[in-house]
C-alpha cells in the first residue's frame, strides 16, 4: 500500500474545508484535500442565498453584541456560547479574507446590499453572485486553493477509516474511487469537513454526497456526537408528483412562482 504524508490532511471540500485548506497553507503547511465527488461542488454551501455578517456596510446600531444577542434569541438556549462568540467575533475579519481573495458582494450603485433577514433584529445580511452566495463562496475559495503551491487537491477518493495511534489520529486510510485502489495517508492534523446526514431522510434539499460520512469516521475514531436533532435544510421540498419529489423551493423565489 502506497503511504502519502502531508502536515494537514482535509476530509471534504465544501466552503468548510476549503476555508480550512485556505488558513492552514497560510502557515505555510502542506495540505492536502480529499473529496469523493469533485473539488468544491460536493457540499450543501452552494445553496446558501446570503450570508448575516458585520463590515462597512453594517447599521451604524450593529456589532458583535447586537449580533450575539439575535443569535441567542432566535437559538432558544440552545446556542452554544463559545461558537456563538466565535461567529460574531470573527465574521469581519473572515468576510474581509474573503472579499481581498476575490468575493464580490452584490451592490446597489456604490452600496453594498443587505437585507433584513429573520431572525436578525438590525438589516446584516449581504450576497454575491445576485443570490447565489454559497456558489460564489465556493468559486473564490476553490480559485485561492488550486492556486497554492502548497495546497494538493484530489477527487473521487472515498476515506474509510481514520488511523489512531495512543489515541491520537496520524492519518487516514482511503479508496481511489477511480481505480479502487487503497492508500494510507499520514497527516500532523486531519479535518472533517464532510457536511450532513440530509440523505437518511427520503425527500431533502441536501446534495447527495450529505451521507453521514464524517460522523461515521469520527465515531470510529472514539469522538462523541452530540446535538444530531440539530439537522438543516429547506423544509419546502416537493413531495408530489414522485418524478419530481425532493425539488427544493427556496424560501426567498418561493414568492415569485405564483
Amino acid at each position: 500500500m502506497k503511504t502519502i504524508e502531508t502536515d494537514v490532511l482535509v476530509i471534504g471540500s465544501g466552503t468548510a474545508g476549503l476555508s480550512a485548506a485556505t488558513y492552514a497553507a497560510q502557515d505555510n503547511k502542506r495540505v492536502l484535500i480529499l473529496d469523493k465527488g469533485a473539488l468544491g461542488w460536493s457540499g450543501s454551501s452552494t445553496g446558501a442565498v446570503q450570508v448575516a455578517g458585520l463590515g462597512s456596510w453594517s447599521h451604524e446600531q450593529d456589532g458583535p453584541e447586537p449580533y450575539l444577542q439575535d443569535i441567542y434569541k432566535s437559538g432558544r438556549g440552545l446556542s452554544s456560547p463559545v461558537l456563538a462568540q466565535t461567529l460574531v467575533n470573527d465574521i469581519k475579519t473572515r468576510l474581509e479574507d474573503l472579499i481581498d481573495w476575490g468575493l464580490k458582494l452584490d451592490r446597489e450603485g456604490e452600496q453594498v446590499t443587505v437585507s433584513h433577514t429573520s431572525g436578525h433584529s438590525l438589516p446584516r445580511s449581504v450576497s454575491a453572485k445576485k443570490g447565489k452566495t454559497g456558489l460564489g463562496l465556493l468559486h473564490t475559495l476553490r480559485k485561492k486553493v488550486t492556486k497554492d503551491d502548497r495546497v494538493a487537491t484530489w477527487s473521487d477518493v472515498m476515506t474509510v477509516e481514520l488511523l489512531k495511534t495512543h489515541k491520537r489520529v496520524y492519518g487516514a486510510l482511503v479508496l481511489d474511487l477511480s481505480d479502487n485502489t487503497f492508500y494510507k495517508i499520514k497527516s500532523k492534523a486531519t479535518i472533517l469537513a464532510t457536511g450532513g446526514a440530509g440523505q437518511l431522510y427520503p425527500i431533502t434539499s441536501n446534495p447527495v454526497q450529505s451521507t453521514g460520512d464524517g460522523y461515521a469516521l469520527a465515531l470510529k475514531a472514539g469522538a462523541s456526537l452530540i446535538d444530531f436533532e440539530q439537522v438543516q435544510f429547506y423544509p419546502v421540498s416537493i413531495m408530489e408528483p414522485k418524478s419530481i419529489a425532493g425539488l427544493c423551493i427556496s424560501f426567498y423565489h418561493y414568492s415569485k412562482l405564483f
